[in-house]
C-alpha cells in the first residue's frame, strides 16, 4: 500500500511540476550589398553546438567554416571551433567571436547598435541590423565589411 501511495505521489509531482522552456540556437544570416561577403549559421542559445560559414571570395578557397557538433552515434564532439556570443538585442548589442582551435581561422561580427530592430512574435524573436564582419583564414579574408544581417531565435 505504501508503495502504491509513493508511486502515486511521484507520478502526480511529475505531471504538476512546472516546465521550463529553453532557447534554441540563434540563426544568423548576413550579406554585403554586393553579395561577395556573407555569413550564415547558428550560434549558441542553450546548446553548445554551433556552425558558421563565412564567404569572402569566389570558389572554395573563399569559404570558411567553423563549427562544433556532437556526433549522435558516438556522443563525441566533432569540429574545431569555439564561439563567444553576446546577445542583448533590446540594448542594440549582438556580437560573435568564433575561432578554430589552432587560431588559423576566425569570424567576428558586431551589430551597429543604432541599426538594431527587434520584433517579438510569440516565442520567436526576429532582428535585423547593419553590422561589421571580419573573416580571416590561411587563404585570405576581409576586415570590417559592412553587412546587413537578420537573426531568428525561438524560445
Amino acid at each position: 500500500m505504501k508503495a502504491i501511495i509513493a508511486t502515486a505521489l511521484i507520478s502526480a509531482s511529475l505531471f504538476t511540476a512546472p516546465a521550463f522552456a529553453g532557447a534554441s540556437n540563434t540563426i544568423v544570416k548576413c550579406q554585403s550589398a554586393d553579395g561577395k561577403v556573407a555569413l550564415e549559421g547558428d550560434v549558441p542559445g542553450d546548446f553548445a553546438e554551433f556552425s558558421l560559414s563565412g564567404k569572402f571570395g569566389s570558389g572554395p578557397m573563399g569559404v570558411l567554416e567553423i563549427y562544433s557538433r556532437t556526433n549522435q552515434s558516438t556522443g563525441k564532439t566533432e569540429g574545431d571551433g569555439h564561439v563567444g556570443v553576446v546577445e542583448e538585442l533590446e540594448e542594440g548589442v549582438f556580437t560573435i567571436d568564433a575561432k578554430d582551435s589552432e587560431g588559423m581561422k576566425s569570424i567576428q561580427l558586431y551589430a551597429l547598435p543604432k541599426t538594431v530592430k527587434l520584433k517579438k512574435a510569440g516565442s520567436t524573436r526576429l532582428s535585423s541590423f547593419v553590422g561589421k564582419l571580419s573573416i580571416s583564414s590561411e587563404n585570405g579574408g576581409v576586415d570590417r565589411v559592412t553587412v546587413k544581417c537578420t537573426t531568428d531565435k525561438s524560445i
